[in-house]
């Protein structure tokens, strides 16, 4: 539940940072729009300090040393779990697939002759898919089991991809972005779920972290991957980059077996190591 809610409020600022980039790039000189931009991503980050200090009340405690060595012990530990590992590993596969994100990009502006500002509107529709995925999550998929969650999530990943080959014009470009942003919102909280289920106790925060780190590495390595098989090996076109993506995606199938999850619900604690 907190990982839909974290990411429902997260994608609606995304959705309006989206629409005012697109505003900026449009009417402004690129220099003055690159200047405004920066100015707005250098004031958010201060309101946020400031907001801190009055709306976040935490008593003050003392340094625990002996709880501090036993929880560098869960950290050491932590990194020898098998459950862990596997994991680690499923996030890898599950995101790793050559990014469709800077293609895209180049395949609106030169090829459809999409606006800037029409772009950053889409960015804005894909933030509002995935708005519309956290709700569709609390409503109607929040008592499922892992299982169905995670091959649901990379069922819909494979036809969001493939929907790209439908791209057109401007009406079908939204609707993709919209679609898109559904099945994304519902594979992160299917995969952060998991990651936050699997988690060892007094290790929670350092083991979540090194998971994020992974789908992390990953993403930014799908982006570049993406790039490059779209320069060096597709010649520039973005259908056979679509069809290798999408099948990337499908491989994840084959490695949710290897995580035993039975009948565990989504959310469901269930911890590394665990019998």
């Amino acid at each position: 539940a907190f990982v839909n809610q974290q990411w429902l409020w997260f994608n609606i600022a995304a959705m309006a940072s989206a629409f005012i980039g697109g505003q900026l790039v449009e009417r402004l000189a690129p220099a003055t729009a690159l200047h405004g931009a920066a100015a707005i991503i250098a004031v958010t980050p201060l309101i946020v300090v400031f907001a801190g200090g009055f709306l976040i009340h935490e008593p003050p405690s003392r340094i625990d040393l002996p709880e501090m060595r036993r929880t560098f012990a869960n950290l050491l530990a932590a990194l020898t779990l098998r459950d862990l590992w596997i994991i680690a590993l499923f996030l890898f596969v599950y995101y790793l697939n050559p990014g469709l994100g800077t293609p895209l990009y180049y395949h609106m502006t030169d090829d459809l002759k999409f606006s800037q500002e029409y772009i950053g509107i889409l960015g804005s529709v894909n933030s509002a898919g995935w708005i519309a995925g956290a709700l569709l999550y609390r409503r109607f998929l929040k008592g499922i089991t892992a299982k169905v969650l995670l091959n649901m999530s990379i069922a819909l990943g494979i036809m969001a991809t493939m929907a790209f080959l439908l791209l057109w014009n401007e009406e079908l470009a939204a609707a993709i972005n919209f679609f898109g942003g559904i099945a994304t919102m519902i594979a992160f909280v299917a995969t952060l779920s998991l990651a936050a289920d699997y988690c060892p106790p007094r290790a929670e925060g350092f083991a979540f972290a090194a998971l994020m780190s992974v789908t992390n590495f990953t993403g930014a390595l799908s982006e570049n991957l993406g790039s490059f098989l779209y320069e060096h090996m597709f010649e520039r076109r973005l259908a056979p980059l679509i069809l290798v993506s999408a099948a990337f995606t499908a491989l994840a199938f084959a490695f949710v077996p290897l995580l035993h999850l039975g009948g565990k619900r989504a959310g469901e604690a269930l911890r590394a190591g665990a019998d």
